[in-house]
């Protein structure tokens, strides 16, 4: 449900150009959420132990509670009371959502949380090429998808000497919160990659099945490389590839961390080579992007 988001427009408040900072939705996600945190309430509510795990939760992150309190303060000086504070709740939700994750993280498994994240990834990619190809949305309006055309108010393109192209938005509300699911998938199939590349070697039987697992993820990889490259978000991929290249660095360098560096090694300089060919790819549009950062608009 995360990348399919299905839900209901309650407001939209009066601003132009029309933009989805500006409306209030409620998502199917929303509500499964408040289900599941009202039944952990109620569960705190019955065991001592785990409000006391709660609390020391509370305890730990005093930081992100200082962070809360704030956000919430911000409601009284914002600009539209109503709107900040409806930002305000989501931001709560997720905080929430967040201590429940934490304190039942032993009761979720991980290897099928990650399948189920770069799946759900995979078919976004798809639905944003198709987008990106054909220029309009693809008719998945069910399943949260915005409408898109080239010459609709509010949609994110890119401004290219008077020539326009949409930016793909998945099922997403904007292609920036897309580009950010996308960092979050191929972190995750970093990790995939590392873990399986631990086991090649092992024995004749395993080291086939893993290799043939190894090319399989270097493609996922690809493709969820392509994702982020087609939103052309430029805060998006700097953050993915500073925080690429510390996490290999990290890898690489780290005494503490047990792990083959020449395997690390491999998948750096194979994320680095397919990021070099989707630039070449695009390097019309980046170029134009990343020459444009004061006076181009990403969304008309």
């Amino acid at each position: 449900l995360l990348p399919f988001q299905i839900g209901k427009l309650v407001y939209a408040f009066p601003v132009l150009p029309e933009s989805f900072y500006h409306q209030i939705f409620i998502y199917l996600s929303d509500i499964l959420i408040c289900f599941l945190l009202l039944l952990w309430g109620l569960r705190l509510f019955r065991s001592i132990q785990e409000r006391q795990n709660f609390y020391y939760a509370l305890k730990a992150d005093f930081v992100l509670i200082l962070v809360i309190l704030f956000s919430g303060a911000s409601i009284f000086v914002a600009g539209d009371g109503y709107l900040s504070a409806f930002h305000f709740l989501k931001l709560f939700e997720f905080v929430l959502l967040y201590f429940y994750i934490r304190q039942n993280f032993k009761y979720i498994d991980t290897g099928k949380l990650v399948c189920v994240v770069i799946a759900s990834a995979l078919v976004q990619v798809f639905i944003a090429d198709a987008q990106f190809n054909f220029q309009k949305d693809v008719g998945l309006k069910y399943l949260g998808e915005s409408p898109l055309s080239i010459i609709m108010d509010g949609v994110a393109k890119i401004n290219e000497d008077g020539f326009k192209l949409i930016r793909p938005y998945g099922t997403f509300p904007h292609p920036n919160i897309f580009a950010a699911f996308l960092i979050f998938a191929l972190f995750l199939t970093y990790f995939a990659i590392l873990k399986n590349a631990s086991r090649i070697g092992q024995n004749k039987a395993k080291s086939v099945i893993g290799q043939a697992k190894y090319v399989i993820e270097v493609g996922l990889l690809f493709l969820l490389s392509l994702g982020l490259m087609l939103t052309f978000s430029r805060s998006a991929i700097a953050i993915f590839s500073i925080s690429s290249l510390m996490f290999f660095a990290t890898l690489i360098f780290s005494k503490t961390i047990i792990i083959e560096k020449i395997k690390v090694v491999r998948i750096f300089i194979v994320t680095i080579l397919i990021f070099i060919s989707l630039g070449f790819v695009f390097r019309n549009e980046i170029i134009f992007r990343t020459s444009n950062i004061l006076s181009d608009q990403s969304v008309s």
